[in-house]
């Protein structure tokens, strides 16, 4: 219940900073990945689609962070299924 609501609020805050900073040059992004194989999420006792290995959430965000988008969200299955 409150992961969602904080990541809610903080997507929220993000993306009324990131037309605040715009105008200054100042880059906002968030990321919102799916489930990443840590040893976190190994204790789920509930499935996990498109579980992808940290190495590729590294990479996923490396480049996400090198982009101009706002919003970077992996894998694609996953962000395709919720949106």
């Amino acid at each position: 219940l409150a992961y969602g609501a904080s990541k809610a609020a903080l997507i929220n805050l993000a993306e009324a900073l990131h037309m605040e900073a715009a105008p200054h040059n100042v880059k906002i992004q968030v990321i919102c990945p799916g489930f990443v194989d840590t040893p976190l999420t190994a204790q789920n006792q509930f499935p996990m689609p498109f579980l992808i290995t940290t190495e590729a959430a590294v990479s996923h965000i490396i480049k996400g962070l090198s982009s101009s988008r706002f919003e970077i969200s992996f894998p694609w299955p996953m962000v395709l299924l919720l949106k």
